[in-house]
């Protein structure tokens, strides 16, 4: 069975010109924690939405996540085609960087640095 879902779209009209929107999903959130959220314009940061790819950085979390719909550079990190990265930095000036290239987009292996993974260049500083 599977669980409920929603639909949610901004009304774009019959022609946008130069429009954009962003969005944030905060699964499990109450009223005030998004009331929260939307008081603190800061907390998240959009570092791309386009139609190459999309990437936001948590500051506070140390947290910076994109997908490349194609090639292009999102924030600190540039990939030579599709893919999904997750840099997570530690207290200790260390990182964990994840990559994958979902198989449902390209056929090519999940597994970071596996055979089919995209090239990444994390380019991450403090």
């Amino acid at each position: 069975m599977a669980p409920p879902t929603g639909a949610l779209w901004p009304d774009h009209g019959t022609d946008p010109q130069d429009a954009s929107y962003a969005y944030v999903l905060m699964p499990g959130a109450s009223e005030r924690r998004t009331a929260e959220r939307a008081r603190d314009r800061d907390w998240l940061r959009i570092l791309a939405n386009d139609s190459a790819g999309q990437g936001v950085r948590v500051p506070s979390r140390g947290f910076t996540g994109a997908r490349f719909w194609s090639t292009g550079t999102v924030g600190p990190v540039t990939a030579s085609g599709p893919a999904s990265v997750q840099i997570r930095e530690r207290r200790d000036g260390t990182a964990v960087v994840s990559v994958a290239d979902p198989p449902a987009r390209s056929g090519a292996s999940p597994s970071p640095g596996g055979a089919g993974s995209p090239p990444c260049s994390p380019r991450h500083r403090r």
